[in-house]
């Protein structure tokens, strides 16, 4: 590449490329260090708020470490706390390292020739101009700043007009704020953090559930945070269009038996009964229907016609001779079907 001619685009994607190579040889030294100490024997103490406090120091563990190998040590396959194993890997990782920043010298001098706009980015937050933005790295916290080369070279009139209030007011001053109310959920129900459908808050376990406010009631339950708040979550989807089953049996013997479109089987008052108060989903029947008797259905289409199917084929075959008849012939099935 001839960087004298080169685009801000194509500089920063290849330097891009050769900080992420100096980020995994940081991470694999440090992972090294770690391992330097448990093989010099210093197992370190671990402190709040993550981390480990190590009685040596990181060069005083790896020189024990070449010590140990020195003075003839035999090295074991099976041994994770090896020396030969922490040294190696810390070697590799800063020969790396010098690889990786020796790499970064022209790109970095043609920079300094003839300076352009560069971006950067916080996965989830902001961008910015720079990685060492003061709004990041904050109570001895690393963020994550990472590279953004599409945008390269582009003036803060066109980086506002293009991305406008997810850029960093620190680093341009122009960008809008809406961004610091935080990003837009459209796939997220308005009822998200409000109170629960009053009456609906039930405790199960260890967590609290309740019907969202929003959602319809026949929507699944949703978990009730502290402050009796309905936990984010998705819209209810649209609910399946309703398909109504009208079916006349003429030949029932007393007005009670009808057809249960749930499972195919003819049920009497008491099992409606049982079915309603037990968690059954469908209604089989309804009463004061006539004779013939009414059942409602939610589904599809091609489970209706499979329904249907089952029903006249059921209904059509002739009673034993010696068995009592349950049912009769069908006198008229038909559906409607409303979206």
């Amino acid at each position: 590449m001839d960087l004298s001619t080169a685009t801000p685009l194509e500089i920063d994607t290849r330097l891009a490329e050769l900080y992420g190579d100096l980020a995994d040889a940081n991470r694999d030294r440090d992972a090294a260090k770690a391992r330097a100490h448990a093989a010099a024997g210093d197992k370190g103490r671990r402190i709040r708020g993550g981390g480990v406090l190590y009685t040596l120091t990181a060069a005083e563990a790896i020189a024990r470490c070449r010590a140990i190998i020195a003075d003839g040590y035999q090295p074991k396959p099976w041994d994770p706390d090896s020396p030969v194993k922490a040294v190696d890997k810390y070697d590799n990782a800063v020969a790396r390292i010098i690889a990786a920043k020796e790499a970064m010298k022209p790109f970095d001098a043609e920079y300094e020739r003839r300076p352009w706009p560069r971006f950067f980015y916080v996965p989830g937050g902001h961008i910015h101009s720079t990685l060492y933005c003061r709004t990041c790295h904050r109570d001895g916290n690393v963020t994550d700043v990472r590279w953004w080369p599409p945008m390269s070279g582009k003036t803060e009139a066109e980086a506002v007009a293009d991305k406008g209030p997810v850029l960093c007011t620190v680093c341009y001053p122009s960008a809008p704020v809406e961004h610091t109310r935080g990003l837009d959920k459209p796939d997220r129900c308005t009822g998200s953090g409000q109170p629960p459908r009053p009456g609906t808050a039930k405790r199960y376990g260890r967590n609290v559930y309740g019907n969202c406010a929003v959602c319809p009631p026949e929507a699944d339950r949703q978990i009730v945070l502290s402050g009796n708040r309905i936990r984010a979550h998705k819209p209810a989807p649209p609910p399946p269009p309703t398909v109504t089953v009208v079916a006349t049996i003429p030949h029932a013997a007393d007005g009670d038996t009808r057809y249960d479109l749930s499972n195919g089987m003819f049920i009497t008052r008491s099992d409606r009964v049982h079915r309603r108060y037990h968690g059954y989903k469908y209604s089989a029947w309804q009463p004061g229907a006539g004779d013939g008797g009414i059942a409602a259905f939610r589904g599809g289409a091609a489970t209706l016609k499979a329904l249907l199917a089952d029903l006249t084929a059921r209904l059509q075959q002739p009673a034993e001779p010696a068995a009592e008849p349950r049912g009769g012939r069908v006198a008229d099935v038909w559906a409607s079907v409303t979206d």
